[in-house]
């Protein structure tokens, strides 16, 4: 009796645009990226989550945001023993599905803003910092997990909230 294995992978269409932009003027960096990318199924039957089956044809794939933006300005300024430097970082997201299937599990769009301060020591390769990591205290996911049984278990893996802290570093 002949068997024959079928190894079925999602075919999707991948358009990407992406635009940077980046300036060095004297003290200041200045720099930006956007990105759009359009990832869905072309067909496919069955898939999804565990459970379900159907025609895939137009949904997008899981944990693929359609629209992204980054931004970062970097500020130094001069200080008699050594430098201070100012950073600020910005990402955006316009939220993605955690399944194949699309269904009404969905990451919402979410922003984040990071931030640190750096003091560097004269001449010597010692420096200190202050930094804050998720400013705007969003609360979007990283990961989910889900099936489809009787109890309707799911499970997901948040971001940190807003944390700061203290950096202290010697550069050989």
């Amino acid at each position: 009796m002949d068997r024959e294995k079928r190894s079925i992978q999602p075919r999707a269409a991948n358009r990407i645009a992406s635009v940077e932009f980046h300036y060095l003027g004297g003290r200041c960096v200045l720099s930006a990226r956007t990105g759009r990318l359009s990832t869905v199924h072309h067909h496919r039957a069955g898939g999804g989550r565990a459970g379900s089956s159907g025609n895939l044809a137009g949904n997008r794939l899981p944990y693929t945001p359609d629209f992204t933006v980054t931004a970062g300005v970097t500020y130094e300024v001069p200080v008699a023993d050594g430098g201070v430097m100012f950073n600020v970082n910005y990402a955006y997201e316009d939220g993605w599905y955690f399944g194949a299937d699309n269904s009404n599990l969905k990451q919402p769009a979410f922003s984040t803003v990071n931030s640190q301060i750096t003091w560097k020591i004269g001449n010597s390769a010692a420096e200190f910092g202050l930094w804050g990591k998720n400013l705007t205290d969003s609360a979007h996911a990283t990961f989910f997990n889900y099936a489809n049984n009787p109890c309707g278990y799911s499970d997901r893996i948040l971001t940190p909230p807003r944390t700061f802290g203290i950096r202290v570093g010697y550069h050989m």
